[in-house]
């Protein structure tokens, strides 16, 4: 009697048990998914004060276009094609061209960044109000000047090296930059280059081949077009101040020549006279695509561009040259 007795307790005692032991794994469960959303990776970030997750810095915001103009945006994932590589000095031979980062400086060994970018789209009858070259800096805690240079010569992203791009840039740089601490964004303003190689492509009818990053010190490296995030790769922004519109073959052009188009009539009003319903015949109406019918009468079925007028008198203005029905 006792055993069945201590059987049915234990019986009855099991399902709060496991009420209690759902629960408890429940609360287990929203901590644990709590702690992890609060929880951050910090094992591959580098050293230094870094703002909380989700905050959008000045030095991580995306470059905005200038107002006022049409801009274009030349980077990989985006638009157009671009390549980009790192040649070594003291490894003549070696390409470096699918790497994540480019670098350049004169430190151990001497390197130099390359990048290019495929303007065959770029028409020859716009005028270039803007041209930014973008690269993206990795973290670094020194400040140095970086330059920028045209480069002269075709090459391949995963074939050029140090010894047969040779001296193909030029030595006189675009612009400059400086390197500050942490990582971020820089431009140049290249709109001055890139207008003279747009004038003279008609007649040489050559590509344009890139620049070159160059650093006089330290050794500095820059995001490449291999990178995750699409906004840390190179890019080049042309902002065009407008298009040629040749107007069409009769149109007045100056506006000192006399204008032989017909002044357009005011709503309302034909040849300078007010125009009422009575005054128009049907026939007249059914011309400009008018359908008259009773106050509750719906358009037909196949003449769906007609519209349906309630009132006996509203003002018409049909096109200029339809002669008036007679009275």
């Amino acid at each position: 009697m006792f055993q069945r007795n201590s059987r049915l307790l234990a019986l009855s005692v099991l399902p709060v048990a496991l009420a209690m032991s759902a629960c408890a794994m429940d609360v287990d469960e929203t901590e644990a998914v709590e702690e992890n959303e609060d929880a951050i990776d910090r094992r591959n970030e580098p050293p230094g004060m870094t703002p909380p997750r989700g905050t959008q810095t000045d030095r991580e915001r995306e470059p905005t276009p200038h107002h006022g103009s049409r801009c274009r945006i030349y980077r990989r994932g985006e638009h157009g094609h671009v390549k980009d590589a790192t040649i070594h000095r003291e490894a003549p031979d070696y390409n470096e061209g699918e790497l994540e980062t480019i670098s350049a400086g004169q430190g151990e060994r001497r390197k130099l960044a390359l990048i290019g970018f495929d303007l065959s789209d770029l028409d020859d009858d716009v005028e270039i109000e803007r041209a930014d070259l973008g690269i993206w800096q990795t973290w670094t805690d020194s400040e140095t000047p970086v330059t920028v240079h045209a480069i002269r010569d075709a090459w391949r992203e995963h074939e050029v090296t140090w010894h047969n791009f040779g001296d193909g840039h030029e030595h006189e740089p675009l612009g400059s930059f400086m390197t500050h601490h942490g990582e971020g964004h820089h431009e140049v303003d290249v709109t001055k280059h890139l207008e003279t190689w747009r004038h003279h492509r008609p007649r040489h009818g050559h590509e344009h081949h890139g620049f070159v990053i160059d650093v006089p010190g330290k050794r500095h490296a820059f995001r490449s077009s291999e990178s995750e995030r699409i906004e840390h790769r190179p890019f080049l922004r042309v902002c065009l101040a407008g298009i040629t519109i040749v107007p069409p073959r009769g149109l007045r052009t100056n506006p000192r020549e006399p204008s032989t188009t017909p002044p357009r009539e005011e709503p309302g009003r034909l040849h300078g006279q007010p125009v009422r319903l009575p005054e128009m015949t049907r026939e007249h109406l059914r011309r400009h695509l008018i359908h008259i019918g009773p106050p509750h009468t719906r358009t037909p079925h196949h003449e769906p561009h007609r519209r349906h007028l309630r009132g006996p008198l509203i003002p018409v203005t049909p096109p200029h040259g339809t002669p008036m029905p007679p009275h």
